[in-house]
């Protein structure tokens, strides 16, 4: 066999792998009971992605008119976001829109976002973490449309499943 990287650039541009790392069912079962609950068959994405607390706050002002936006277009359409910025989620609860969805990610409120902190938790927290980041990406990426804010001007990982979903992704 044939060990191949993945290469998130070649694959948004339609070059895709012939594997992909497999979720478990645990993962897989969370997201069909997500999904039913909130009659999530057709939503698009928000993915709010930055580096550090001060970059986070600079970046989210500067597209707080964008993020609006594309909110209030269309109040009926649901959209699924995420993002390891709890200032970013806060923003999103505040504007009190219907039909907005999210994981809520274990201890966010204590430590912060997804990233943070992995060298001081304990080994369950950090495994139901794992749980909600996974399940977060495969969210996000089961989306038709995938709005991603991010300051790194990379591809980032929680997007490797959007070219086998069809999911369309647009930067900003």
């Amino acid at each position: 066999y044939t060990i191949k990287q993945f290469n998130i650039k070649n694959m948004m541009t339609g070059e895709l792998p012939k594997f992909y790392p497999k979720l478990s069912e645990c993962i897989l079962n969370k997201f069909s009971e997500f999904k039913v609950k909130n009659n999530l068959d057709d939503y698009d994405a928000i993915y709010f992605r930055t580096q550090d607390l001060q970059e986070e706050l600079d970046f989210l002002e500067k597209n707080k008119h964008k993020l609006k936006e594309i909110l209030f277009e269309d109040t009926s359409k649901k959209i699924f976001y995420c993002s390891n910025s709890k200032e970013f989620k806060k923003y999103i609860k505040t504007l009190s829109r219907p039909n907005l969805y999210n994981w809520e990610m274990p201890l966010e409120e204590e430590w912060g976002g997804n990233h943070l902190l992995h060298q001081t938790i304990d080994s369950e927290n950090l495994h139901q973490r794992t749980i909600y980041s996974l399940l977060d990406m495969w969210t996000l990426c089961s989306a038709k449309k995938i709005n991603f804010f991010t300051t790194w001007g990379r591809y980032s990982n929680f997007l490797i499943y959007a070219p086998i979903n069809h999911s369309t992704v647009v930067w900003y």
